[in-house]
């Protein structure tokens, strides 16, 4: 798998700058609902997919990584988004909808 990452973000004006890769129709943003930014990129950002850490940890060890600095956290996200065909999250007007009146 040699799927990479755009960037790694870590303040709102990063997370919602357009890159190459965020302008394609398929891209979506793989992340841990860590960081606090979570309803902004559901929001506002490309479509995207929100991951269990522990899962991703899980892993990112069966995959021999062991280190866990923010760019390999970055590259486990891509590559557990790649291999794991993730669709992005409902978006919270389709939730809203389902909810009965």
């Amino acid at each position: 798998m040699s799927a990479s990452p755009t960037r790694n973000c870590t303040s709102a004006p990063a997370l919602l700058k357009p890159t190459p890769t965020t302008r394609k129709a398929s891209a979506l943003a793989v992340y841990e609902p860590t960081s606090g930014y979570e309803r902004l990129l559901a929001e506002a950002g490309p479509p995207a997919r929100r991951v269990h850490p522990n899962k991703v940890r899980a892993y990112a060890q069966t995959c021999g990584q062991q280190a866990k600095t923010d760019r390999l956290d970055a590259q486990v996200l891509s590559r557990y988004g790649t291999a794991f065909d993730l669709a992005p999250d409902p978006s919270p007007e389709t939730e809203d909808a389902r909810l009965p009146s």
